[in-house]
């Protein structure tokens, strides 16, 4: 039996709100995968995109901006629910404006609430 617990793909060139964006997803039982950068966020969502159903991201990043991964990992899974977590939401291309986008500073249970949300949603759908 293998685990069936939901995927979520959490990018963002920051340690700490990794972790702080792990601690608020664990109560919800996923399995994540973390990425500090897109080229790596890439990599990973190839190998896993069968089973990944949600992706976290930040916007501002070195290398691959958030915004640019979630237009290639569009193009491979146009039904891929993309959330980004930024201080610049307003810098969104307007080709991914239908994408959520919670503002940084965020609290843990905005966080937890919108992934809960969407991953209800996939469950359902």
């Amino acid at each position: 039996m293998g685990d069936t617990s939901p995927v979520v793909l959490l990018v963002d060139d920051e340690p700490m709100i990794r972790r702080l964006v792990l601690s608020a997803l664990k109560p919800l039982g996923c399995t994540v995968f973390e990425a500090g950068n897109g080229a790596e966020a890439i990599r990973i969502f190839k190998e896993h995109s069968e089973r990944i159903k949600l992706v976290l991201t930040d916007i501002v990043m070195p290398g691959i901006h958030g915004d640019e991964l979630a237009a290639q990992l569009l193009e491979l899974r146009p039904d891929l629910p993309v959330v980004f977590v930024s201080a610049y939401c307003s810098q969104i291309q307007p080709a991914l404006r239908h994408c959520v986008c919670l503002e940084k500073p965020f609290r843990v249970e905005d966080v937890r609430g919108i992934v809960a949300d969407f991953l209800g949603a996939v469950s359902q759908g």
